[in-house]
């Protein structure tokens, strides 16, 4: 699959609406957005694996995510540290993966 940049809601229409699994992980993926969102640090979000792929039923969703070089999670409550590493990774750059 080539990278391309699309808005939520072509992930949504593309990946997120054709199965019940699809839908669940979709809405796990847009809380899990908007919460690193708000931050106002991101910089990238990659989706990869098998959400982005055409798999009837993906087990997850694979985001690797660059944050801005200042991004620090002590600024945020414990609902975002849910999402969120509690220790920064080197260089803003947070793997993750939910589902």
């Amino acid at each position: 699959m080539t990278p391309a940049v699309i808005s939520i809601g072509e992930v949504k229409r593309r990946f997120g609406t054709s199965t019940p699994k699809r839908q669940f992980l979709f809405e796990r993926f847009q809380a899990v957005f908007n919460l690193l969102h708000e931050t106002g640090k991101v910089k990238h979000v990659y989706l990869f694996g098998s959400f982005p792929a055409a798999i009837p039923s993906p087990n997850d969703v694979d985001l690797f995510v660059v944050m801005a070089a200042d991004f620090t999670t002590r600024d945020y409550g414990r609902t975002s540290r849910t999402f969120l590493p509690i220790t920064p990774v080197e260089c803003g750059i947070i793997p993750m993966s939910f589902g």
